[in-house]
C-alpha cells in the first residue's frame, strides 16, 4: 500500500514552512493565497462531445488515436464510434467520388 504524499509548503514572505492547509503563516503572519489553477493537459481529449465533433465533422478516421487515447470512453464507447466514424468515412468518401465523377461528365459534354 502506497503512503500518502505530503507537500511542504514555503511561505513566499519569510521562507518558514507551512502546514498544507493553512491559510495563513504561523511564523509572519502573511495570508496564503491558493495558486491559481491551470486548466488541465488533456482537457479537449476529456470531452467526449468535443471527441465526437473533431471526427464526425471534421478529422473523419484520423481522430481514432484522439478516441482510443481518450479515458473519457468505454471500450464499447470506443468500438461504437470507431465503427459509426468508418461508416461515415466511407459514406463521406464514396459522395466526394459521385460527385467528381458527375463534374468530370458535365464537363465532358459542355466540351
Amino acid at each position: 500500500m502506497t503512503e500518502p504524499i505530503e507537500l511542504e509548503v514555503v511561505c513566499p514572505a519569510c521562507g518558514a514552512s507551512v502546514g498544507a492547509n493553512r491559510l495563513d503563516c504561523g511564523a509572519c503572519g502573511v495570508e496564503l493565497r491558493p495558486a491559481p489553477r491551470l486548466p488541465s493537459q488533456g482537457s479537449f481529449t476529456d470531452s467526449k462531445w468535443f471527441i465526437i465533433a473533431s471526427m464526425v465533422f471534421a478529422a473523419l478516421f484520423l481522430g481514432f488515436p484522439l478516441l482510443w487515447r481518450s479515458a473519457a470512453f468505454s471500450r464499447g464507447e470506443k468500438v461504437f464510434w470507431t465503427l459509426a466514424v468508418t461508416v461515415e468515412t466511407v459514406v463521406v468518401f464514396a459522395v466526394f467520388g459521385w460527385a467528381m465523377w458527375w463534374c468530370w461528365q458535365v464537363y465532358q459534354t459542355t466540351m
